[in-house]
């Protein structure tokens, strides 16, 4: 059985910010999900927060070079947040101590039927419903 993965912002934004390990692993991600190597989906949210935390850490032109393999990373699928997403992402608030943008990630991610999620967030350890791939651990994705 093909294993599905939820991939959080952090993702992206370590692999255009970071230039240590953590970046290198983050991009081995990305171009596992470039090759088909991995299926993968994120929200439309984490246009917001890659555009942004980019933005912040570098310039508005890096952000908008970022944002645009962003959204043209071939492979990678999209969930809308819409009113169930929101819906339910009140439920985990309320379940787990998790910030917000986190239960719309998670409920994303529940609710279309994937569990398994690859973050170095520590916050979804603590989540019974979804198991935590660390970004450190890229080389055991796509095994």
């Amino acid at each position: 059985m093909e294993k599905i993965f939820y991939l959080d912002s952090n993702v992206f934004i370590f692999a255009y910010s970071d230039d240590k390990e953590l970046g290198k692993d983050c991009r081995k991600i990305l171009d596992m999900i470039f090759n088909g190597k991995i299926r993968v989906f994120t929200s439309t949210l984490t246009f917001d927060e890659v555009y942004y935390k980019i933005k912040k850490l570098k310039d508005k032109e890096t952000a908008l070079i970022v944002i645009n393999s962003f959204l043209n990373l071939k492979n990678l699928n999209f969930i809308s947040v819409d009113f169930n997403i929101l819906n339910y992402s009140y439920t985990l608030l309320k379940k787990y101590n998790i910030n917000p943008r986190d239960s719309i990630h998670l409920s994303c991610a529940l609710l279309n039927d994937v569990h398994n999620i690859i973050t170095n967030d520590k916050d979804f350890d603590k989540i019974i419903e979804i198991k935590r791939f660390d970004i450190k651990d890229a080389h055991k994705i796509g095994v």
